[in-house]
């Protein structure tokens, strides 16, 4: 009786040690689409809601790396660092070869200064990545060296990552302001003029584009830009500035 006892405590033991039980087919799909409503709202700026959801989607399926992304980058979103890492973690533990949640770890590093922990992330990333997710690690990683005054990485990564996507807005913008700040102002110039008359230009590139006119004393160009700002950005800070004859001064 007391052996039969033992194996009966051995077998609850050994059950509870193997996890989870398996996902049926129909709790996955509900998880799938709790998923998708979190990415959804995330994407409309509505973060609390995507939160709730996302974690509805966790709650049926928690070993859904993917979900656990989208869960760093919503608790990103809510200025929530510490949190936000966890899950990039976990992410990361349940799929090492996740490039998402290497490149979202290294983000959240470099937004916080530490840049050694970012650099390793995005080497992990470049590691997996291919095609768009290697263009996005390699510009991300870019914009993060540019916030370290890490110019010649910066440059290297923005570069790599121009070659895989030409047509970048948010690359070819970087791009630019590396070659500002390193004296550079022709090839920024180059670069904002391809943005500028692009459906991706806005407020920031096109007043980018007036500070490299101004530096180069093409007083056309600035006139030019100027307009643009006006007509299409007439709210923003940088018309203002314009409006107020802001000369910039290196």
């Amino acid at each position: 009786m007391r052996r039969a006892l033992w194996i009966l405590s051995a077998c609850a033991v050994l059950t509870a040690c193997a996890g989870p039980a398996p996902i049926d087919t129909a709790a996955r799909e509900r998880a799938s689409i709790r998923l998708a409503l979190a990415q959804a709202y995330h994407e409309e700026g509505q973060h609390h809601v995507a939160l709730e959801e996302v974690e509805r989607s966790l709650a049926i399926d928690v070993k859904q790396a993917p979900a656990h992304v989208l869960h760093g980058l919503i608790l990103m979103a809510l200025r929530q660092p510490e949190r936000a890492r966890s899950s990039l973690d976990q992410a990361l533990a349940l799929d090492g070869r996740l490039v998402s949640a290497w490149h979202n770890r290294a983000w959240l590093s470099c937004q916080s200064g530490q840049w050694a922990a970012a650099q390793a992330d995005f080497a992990q990333a470049l590691v997996w990545a291919s095609g768009a997710e290697r263009a996005q690690a390699l510009m991300v990683d870019g914009v993060c060296a540019a916030r370290a005054q890490a110019w010649d990485r910066a440059e290297q990564r923005l570069t790599q990552a121009l070659d895989l996507e030409p047509q970048s807005p948010v690359a070819q913008y970087h791009w630019a302001r590396v070659q500002q700040s390193r004296g550079q102002w022709a090839q920024a110039q180059w670069a904002l003029q391809s943005l500028n008359t692009s459906p991706h230009a806005n407020a920031e590139s096109l007043w980018l584009a007036i500070l490299g006119a101004q530096e180069l004393g093409d007083t056309e160009a600035v006139v030019q830009w100027g307009q643009a700002l006006g007509q299409r950005y007439p709210q923003s800070p940088q018309w203002n500035a314009y409006q107020r004859k802001f000369v910039h001064d290196r």
